[in-house]
């Protein structure tokens, strides 16, 4: 448990499912729009944890570089600390570049059904090519300066289409905002959307 970063726990001692919650280069755990993200895990009444990362907390503004190694063993540290192979299921929410560091981890895993990825604004310049093959559900916005849902589709192409599954917010840029007056007007549609897939997890997971 060494090199923890700050971070945030919820435990809820009957949940069997562990939310992790990756945020944004621009958007620390502290931001509105995480914090939110936190709580419907928590009101949902799922374990969830979320943290900064390291280059965040020292105030600086680039990652460790195009594999995180620094933020990957921040995120296996806090995984630890959370005693997530206690388990049963455990689903990465990744905003950004947080969807990216969940990418690397996922690609190497082998208990591919334990885990699923949200991933909130798909950054395809710098995304990683995924070899991950369990359920993925991506919310995009129509305006993202990356591509909207069709982009993103032609990138996963090499991925099994029944397994993921695609939302698009119209007028919304890669934050969910305006892309003009960069007012967060679309950030709510985004949780909306986000409460919904929860859902179909849930379903997926009892029909299993």
């Amino acid at each position: 448990m060494n090199n923890l970063p700050n971070f945030r726990f919820f435990h809820n001692k009957n949940a069997d499912t562990l939310d992790i919650v990756l945020n944004g280069a621009d958007y620390d755990m502290d931001s509105d729009f995480m914090v939110k993200i936190f709580e419907i895990s928590k009101k949902a009444g799922k374990s969830v944890v979320t943290f900064n990362f390291p280059f965040q907390d020292r105030g600086e503004e680039s990652s460790s570089g195009e594999t995180m190694p620094e933020e990957t063993e921040a995120l296996k540290s806090v995984m630890n600390f959370c005693h997530s192979k206690d388990y049963k299921n455990i689903r990465f929410i990744g905003k950004s570049l947080g969807a990216i560091l969940a990418t690397l981890f996922l690609n190497n895993i082998k208990d591919v059904e334990k885990y699923s990825l949200i991933i909130l604004g798909t950054p395809l310049k710098y995304f990683p090519k995924i070899s991950f093959t369990g359920n993925i559900y991506v919310i995009q916005g129509e305006n993202d300066k990356n591509g909207g849902v069709k982009e993103v589709k032609e990138a996963f192409n090499n991925l099994d289409q029944n397994k993921i599954k695609y939302f698009e917010i119209p007028g919304a840029d890669h934050s969910f905002r305006d892309p003009e007056t960069k007012d967060p007007i679309f950030q709510e549609k985004a949780l909306e959307i986000l409460s919904t897939i929860k859902k179909i997890l849930q379903n997926r997971k009892s029909a299993n």
